[in-house]
């Protein structure tokens, strides 16, 4: 049996993100510039002013990171 950290525990094992972006958008066939955009949302510019897309997908965060 593998011994795991308290902090990646096997409930929240899945929730920790694999692939990078750029990876996934590579296996997925999908622009990078797409994805990203998907993933992080992004303003743009329209007569009215700014406009803001938001995130699409919202990215799992590994455990590791939320106690740094």
């Amino acid at each position: 049996m593998v011994k795991t950290s308290s902090l990646l525990t096997q409930q929240n094992l899945y929730h920790v993100p694999i692939y990078t972006i750029a990876d996934t958008a590579r296996y997925l066939h999908i622009p990078l510039p797409t994805l990203k955009t998907w993933v992080n949302g992004r303003s743009y510019p329209t007569q009215k002013g700014d406009q803001d897309f938001l995130p699409l997908i919202q990215r799992p965060q590994s455990p590791l990171d939320s106690s740094l």
